[in-house]
């Protein structure tokens, strides 16, 4: 009885190798394929990945996020709140985890906008 080589009809799809096996051949997928003959593209974003309302685009073995205002980073992970840089009064601007804050030296405020009063001394 002579072997039939299955892989010889390139039943696997989107770039897969076959592999022939006795009575049946098995497809090796490329990265972000799936099924017996690698048929079915894999959906990246169906993860949910992007955080920070980021908008998840799919493409073949990989996925975009497309990050709203003040947020960077391949999943959106960063904010990036002190790139305006809304600190006044030489304040440095710390970024936090979904916010930025001023600190603050010879001034107070949200923004270090208001300057502290200059003290007199009359005598």
């Amino acid at each position: 009885m002579t072997e039939i080589d299955e892989c010889e009809s390139v039943p696997c799809l989107n770039g897969a190798s076959c592999a022939d096996q006795v009575n049946g051949y098995e497809c090796h997928c490329l990265s972000g394929f799936s099924g017996v003959t690698c048929e079915t593209e894999i959906d990246e974003c169906a993860s949910d990945p992007c955080v920070n309302g980021g908008t998840c685009t799919d493409h073949i073995a990989m996925f975009a996020c497309d990050c709203p205002t003040l947020y960077t980073g391949v999943q959106c992970e960063g904010y990036i709140g002190c790139i305006s840089n809304p600190c006044q009064n030489g304040a440095t601007c710390l970024n936090e985890a979904h916010e930025y804050s001023c600190q603050c030296e010879g001034a107070y405020g949200v923004h270090c906008e208001c300057e502290n009063p200059v003290e007199s001394s009359f005598g």
